[in-house]
């Protein structure tokens, strides 16, 4: 059975601007979590970030739902 995916919303041209810029200046773990906001953004499912990160898929779940916290 297929594991269901989930994608963020749309970004707006500022919040990709805000992702690019914190993935030029941030530390490590905040630009890998930028990009992963971005790729969703995108349409990469959570098991291909997941893969991309080298990461289990829950971490990326938590990476997402935050950015739907805020």
């Amino acid at each position: 059975m297929k594991t269901p995916t989930r994608f963020i919303t749309e970004l707006t041209a500022e919040q990709q601007a805000e992702l690019q810029a914190l993935m030029k200046t941030s530390p490590e773990q905040i630009r890998c979590r930028a990009q992963a906001i971005l790729l969703s953004a995108r349409r990469y499912s959570i098991d291909q970030i997941a893969d991309i990160y080298e990461v289990d898929r829950d971490t990326v779940s938590l990476w997402l739902r935050a950015v739907h916290a805020k």
